[in-house]
């Protein structure tokens, strides 16, 4: 493959759109179509507002509840660059991802942009055939994967007939027990994940090793945030930090008190989180 370009794409209208292809050398590539598809729009999931200039995520996250984020280019950007740290100095240099997961997800939405912006590849799912996903993803030696544990299609994935391991698995979806993370990282490559939620993006990074140590361990807390847990109730808190967050269109997500409430409860082990589940 040729060198990725250092050089990053603006965020805009076809990055944000529901196929976010600025560049014909920037190639979204699917099982059923060889072909490099286009910007079709804004989709369900993320709206870019011409008349200011900001973008909409709409997502329900962990707690199953609509909500909407609104946040400008610039944030968006800013989540891009977290998501390229949370996952590790690895991702910065791979050129291409499997996304295995509901393209328009916020989520895989953001590692796209990731993607597309140094001018690699990202490869999608045909959800009706996962062996021939796999098969492309080996033909093709493609290095990274996103997958989420809350898919129909996860389980496919460790019942596939395939042998092919990608570098890096990056999970999605929420807590995952140790026993299925052995699963992954034997059967589809090294696991890696992180904690977050909407309104804050990554929280913490976690590799498969640090996984075991603990059940519902999430790992270490990236630099760039505070994390507490109240004293009161056991919640995970977040220092809110405005680069990151924007505007939120439900008051009950809004931070508190300088706070992000996740409302998730937890407790630390150390410098690791372990994530307790739901209040």
């Amino acid at each position: 493959m040729d060198a990725i370009s250092t050089k990053p794409q603006p965020i805009g209208i076809d990055i944000v759109a529901s196929i976010p292809v600025k560049t014909d050398d920037a190639a979204i590539i699917s099982p059923t179509s060889a072909l490099s598809y286009k910007s079709t729009g804004p989709s369900d999931l993320i709206r870019y507002w011409k008349g200011t200039g900001n973008i909409t995520f709409k997502t329900s996250g962990s707690t199953f509840e609509s909500k909407a984020l609104e946040i400008t280019p610039e944030q968006l950007q800013a989540r891009v660059d977290r998501a390229i740290q949370a996952r590790g100095s690895t991702f910065s240099n791979y050129q291409s991802i499997y996304i295995g997961i509901n393209p328009n997800n916020t989520v895989a939405v953001i590692h796209k942009i990731a993607m597309l912006q140094r001018g690699g590849k990202v490869y999608l799912e045909d959800s009706t055939n996962i062996d021939k996903s796999l098969q492309m993803c080996a033909d093709n030696n493609v290095e990274s994967a996103l997958l989420s544990t809350k898919n129909a299609t996860f389980q496919k994935y460790l019942d596939s007939s395939s042998t092919y391991k990608f570098q890096s698995v990056y999970l999605v979806g929420g807590l995952c027990d140790r026993k299925t993370l052995v699963l992954v990282n034997d059967k589809l490559g090294p696991v890696q994940f992180n904690y977050g939620c909407s309104e804050v993006g990554p929280i913490s990074t976690c590799d498969f090793e640090t996984s075991q140590l603990f059940e519902n361990c999430v790992g270490t807390i990236l630099p760039d945030l505070v994390v507490k847990i109240d004293d009161a109730s056991g919640e995970i808190l977040v220092q809110n930090n405005p680069s990151f967050t924007g505007t939120f269109a439900i008051e009950a997500y809004n931070s508190k008190d300088g706070w992000v409430h996740t409302g998730d409860k937890g407790h630390f082990e150390g410098e690791l989180l372990i994530v307790e589940g739901r209040l």
